[in-house]
């Protein structure tokens, strides 16, 4: 695979899907790491910016920044330098941006207290800034995700059949599949739930 050990592709095609290949395209990932709770050890914020059309190189800049801040601080320099290492991959820069945002809370979305701009406001603030400092033109399309995840799991069972829906018996142990719903056995599986707040591409 030349050091490739996976590509995105349809039907086994390693050409990348559709919407990387249709324009020059750049899927960054990012989240931030804090130490334990009640700790004044510095957060570190990570964020990788694909460079092929397959996803399948990677440019990787890390920060470190003040302690339980989860805003990307650092944000605008960083994707500035993403940008510029995915032109000099590509010959071309990036015609549209994918931003996907992992570990923001739902407090997080809106304005701050003072009134002012809550962290993912700042955050598409700053991809704009580092768009508008890099490309000149026409700026790319960005589309800003802020993934979540579910991971509570909750589990409750009918007893003969009947419609009465109670609490699982004390010591169970489920050893199956639980992400579907079963007549006899229903259960919420985790999962993710995204949340678009920039949106300038033509799919839903």
């Amino acid at each position: 695979l030349g050091g490739k050990n996976g590509f995105v592709g349809l039907n086994g095609q390693r050409s990348g899907l559709p919407v990387m290949t249709s324009a020059p395209t750049i899927v960054f990932g990012a989240d931030v790491h804090h130490a334990a709770p009640n700790s004044t050890q510095p957060s570190y914020a990570a964020i990788v910016a694909s460079l092929d059309k397959t996803c399948t190189k990677f440019h990787t800049v890390v920060n470190r920044q003040g302690s339980r801040n989860e805003t990307l601080s650092e944000l605008e320099a960083s994707v500035t330098e993403c940008l510029l290492e995915f032109e000099k991959e590509n010959g071309t820069l990036p015609s549209q941006i994918f931003f996907l945002r992992d570990g923001v809370a739902h407090n997080q979305f809106g304005t701050s207290r003072d009134g002012g701009l809550g962290p993912v406001q700042q955050e598409i603030q700053q991809l704009l800034n580092a768009c508008s400092k890099v490309c000149t033109g026409v700026a790319p399309k960005l589309v800003y995700v802020v993934v979540q995840k579910k991971t509570r799991c909750r589990l409750a069972f009918s007893r003969n059949g009947s419609s009465d829906i109670d609490n699982v018996p004390p010591g169970t142990i489920v050893d199956s599949n639980i992400t579907e719903a079963q007549p006899q056995h229903r259960s919420a599986g985790g999962h993710e739930h995204d949340s678009a707040f920039r949106h300038e591409h033509h799919f839903a």
